[in-house]
């Protein structure tokens, strides 16, 4: 690592070495890696463009309000400023750890507060609205399998985009009236939570039209080969988002994204059945829920499928 006086690195020799940590640190379980070192990386350009010669025991609140500014100047929304801002902080906070800057440097990061909303210049995010059935009919006309079965299944379940991008025959429970599709890796796996999504009667039609070995993918993209798990390689979820937005054009409707489908599995459970049901089958998860109620969760679960799903 290329050091300053007194034995510190500048600030893009720190990054450096701090992605170095990062492509080992940030791995799920099974190896993979997440999208969490990319997400740094994308914080942390700024702070590279304008501070890569300077030491890094010299980044101070100003510097840090310098770059939170510059993100405010390119019309970032106010949430993804304050994430990245979070994030940068990060970095520095594994650099005090390693003892590459002193402490006092995060403590003063520290002292810079999140933009509040209608307290700042940041633009507020547009909230993501659900999708409407007759637009996405519309979109799978111009898709197909696996493609067109990825959209379907989060359509029909409200899963998220990773766990049906994931989808192995070999982790589906295929008994009864109600299936059941355990993630081999979900959002809060690293919290030691279990994650059991229902499949009612559509899902079941669906995985059953893209059944094949029982540990292969379900829904592999075997056209632009994107990205390679251990069974098969899929989309991403930029990718997925690409190509529904592609097939959307086509289509001649507005365009949407894959996320805006949980958001309307949400909206029909919510209208439905209630906020607390509604919660179980999406998986959020709650303060008031343990463990002691899980089975009841899931029997709730079981049920709405079955009728909705």
């Amino acid at each position: 690592m290329r050091r300053r006086r007194n034995n510190q690195p500048s600030i893009g020799a720190l990054w450096r070495t701090f992605q170095d940590h990062a492509a080992v640190y940030y791995r799920k379980p099974c190896g993979r890696p997440t999208g969490e070192a990319s997400n740094l990386a994308d914080a942390f350009r700024v702070v590279l463009e304008l501070y890569a010669e300077t030491p890094a025991s010299a980044f101070t609140v100003a510097a840090l309000r310098r770059c939170r500014d510059t993100l405010i100047d390119l019309e970032l929304s106010r949430s993804t400023i304050n994430a990245r801002i979070n994030r940068i902080r990060r970095v520095f906070t594994w650099a005090v750890s390693m003892e590459l800057v002193p402490p006092h440097v995060l403590q003063s990061l520290r002292s810079l507060p999140a933009l509040r909303r209608g307290r700042s210049d940041a633009r507020e995010s547009h909230p993501v609205l659900p999708v409407s059935w007759d637009t996405v009919t519309a979109t799978l006309s111009q898709l197909h399998d696996p493609t067109k079965g990825i959209v379907e299944t989060l359509w029909w379940t409200g899963m998220r985009v990773s766990e049906a991008l994931g989808m192995r025959p070999l982790d589906l429970q295929m008994k009864g009236d109600v299936w059941l599709y355990v993630p081999k890796e979900h959002k809060t796996e690293h919290l030691g939570h279990q994650r059991v999504i229902p499949l009612g009667p559509q899902a079941q039609a669906v995985v059953n039209r893209c059944l094949r070995g029982i540990e292969s993918l379900l829904f592999p993209d075997e056209h632009t080969r994107v990205f390679e798990f251990p069974n098969g390689r899929c989309h991403t979820p930029k990718s997925l988002r690409q190509a529904v937005q592609r097939a959307a054009a086509r289509a001649g409707v507005p365009l949407w994204t894959p996320l805006q489908l949980r958001h309307a599995a949400a909206t029909r459970l919510r209208a439905e059945v209630g906020l607390e049901a509604a919660r179980v089958v999406l998986g959020h998860s709650s303060p008031a829920t343990t463990e002691i109620y899980a089975e009841i969760d899931r029997n709730k679960a079981r049920s709405l499928m079955l009728r909705y799903g």
